[in-house]
């Protein structure tokens, strides 16, 4: 279905938001908040002189009453918190996992992260180390816990380095605010699984 160019004369006109499988029905007031939508919404709905201007999807069938609706390729599931906050403002809570609106990365961000991971898994097992840490005297050996967080630094570091040299430093910017841990922690069930 292609996006139309819609007119309608009321903000309280109701709109479905279908973000990832999602449905949000929210009145055409809270989408115009300049306050809280940020600049996402200000090119798909516009208060001009004809009435207001809405680029969105009309239904052929609605599973509610609302037959018009805005496509978002997003985590539904995440976006409820950020229509929480566009319809309150600073009155929002923010949940207890705060790690849910940490930044998501995007499907091909995050093939390029597990691609990178996959060739510095790789490259660290094709090293010769110069010693095995868990071989030395019992006053020397770390603790399983710091050798499996040097392990997860290396990782992390082989597979930046690897980022950079193929996407050059950019990247950095694009990986910023990502969790890394909720990567790894998925890789590591798949690992399990597979």
């Amino acid at each position: 279905m292609d996006m139309e160019t819609l007119y309608f004369k009321s903000e309280l006109t109701w709109i479905n938001l279908f973000v990832g499988g999602e449905l949000y029905p929210v009145q055409l007031r809270t989408l115009l908040n300049s306050e809280t939508c940020g600049s996402y919404f200000k090119d798909k709905v516009h208060k001009e002189s004809e009435g207001i201007r809405v680029s969105a999807v009309q239904w052929e069938s609605s599973p509610n009453h609302i037959k018009y609706r805005i496509d978002i390729d997003r985590d539904g599931t995440l976006f409820r918190q950020v229509l929480q906050y566009i319809r309150n403002g600073a009155k929002t809570s923010v949940p207890e996992d705060q790690f849910t609106l940490q930044a998501q990365p995007s499907q091909d961000l995050l093939k390029k992260i597990n691609q990178a991971l996959d060739q510095a898994e790789k490259n660290i097992a094709t090293r010769k180390e110069p010693y095995d840490l868990l071989n030395r005297p019992n006053s020397q050996r770390p603790n399983q816990q710091s050798v499996q967080q040097g392990q997860t630094g290396n990782l992390l570091n082989e597979a930046t380095k690897i980022l950079v040299q193929k996407y050059g430093f950019d990247i950095l910017d694009q990986l910023q605010g990502i969790n890394v841990q909720q990567i790894l922690s998925q890789r590591q069930n798949q690992n399990r699984r597979g």
